[in-house]
């Protein structure tokens, strides 16, 4: 789909290579994105926990097993954070750093409902104290809500991919962003999730059984991780597009700066 163009068709992206997404800058983002999926784990091994306490035998060996698959999946991450909290790394096996990048990336901005769905799952725990349909109603928005995000994101990555066809991401292009012409398409997705939890929020204090607090904790969990996942479906496509080119370009292979290449001869 992008084969026919080169590198001056992504001109606008070289700014971004030796900027904010300059090699020596992405170990940041990696030890934040440890920190979050680590919350999140760490949210739904409690979970677990839970459930093998009470004894309520809601969660499966399956959802078990997955949960043991993100603490590896977390543990790799961790690893590749680690690796590249050497400078000389960070640049030398760049083009490996913008894929990690890019998974670590599309991975936090979905891994937020994990410890949703295990709460729900386990909701017979009689730890809690939220009713039931409460807690269906919230669990039903907010899958809804991830679905809508991910339509979002491949409606983000075809829109990236247009702009490229334009012309706008050449030198004297427009960017990949023009929120200035594009605000009304931006605030649909807003409107949807505002939607879904206004009718989860009327159906669940129609019930009269609410556990107020436990109610309250569980929506702006939902919000947190709705406004990450539909604010990373923004990001994400410069994230591909980057790696696309460093894949494909040596142009946007940003040199390794002297006083790391010193380090390195010595």
């Amino acid at each position: 789909m992008l084969k026919n163009y080169n590198e001056e068709d992504f001109k606008e992206l070289t700014y971004v290579a030796c900027d904010r997404l300059d090699p020596g800058n992405v170990p940041v983002f990696l030890l934040a994105a440890i920190g979050y999926s680590g919350v999140c784990a760490g949210v739904s091994l409690f979970a677990v926990k839970q459930n093998i306490k009470y004894s309520t035998g809601n969660i499966s060996n399956a959802m078990i097993n997955f949960n043991r698959v993100s603490l590896i999946i977390l543990a790799i991450q961790i690893a590749f954070a680690i690796f590249y909290l050497f400078p000389k790394n960070n640049y030398k096996f760049q083009r490996l750093q913008c894929i990690v990048l890019s998974i670590v990336a599309f991975k936090i901005s979905i891994e937020g409902y994990q410890p949703m769905y295990f709460f729900w799952a386990d909701r017979h725990n009689p730890y809690y104290q939220m009713n039931i349909q409460t807690l269906d109603n919230m669990y039903k928005s907010g899958i809804l809500i991830f679905i809508g995000g991910i339509v979002f994101l491949i409606y983000c990555v075809f829109r990236a991919i247009n702009r490229v066809e334009k012309g706008c991401l050449r030198d004297d292009g427009r960017g990949l962003y023009d929120f200035a012409k594009s605000d009304k398409r931006v605030n649909i997705p807003i409107i949807y999730v505002c939607t879904m939890l206004g009718g989860s929020i009327a159906k669940s204090l129609s019930n009269g059984n609410t556990a107020t607090s436990e109610f309250w904790e569980l929506l702006f969990g939902i919000l947190i991780f709705a406004f990450i996942q539909y604010a990373m479906a923004l990001a994400l496509p410069e994230f591909f597009l980057l790696t696309y080119c460093k894949l494909r370009f040596k142009y946007f292979i940003v040199s390794m700066p002297k006083k790391y290449r010193k380090r390195v001869k010595k």
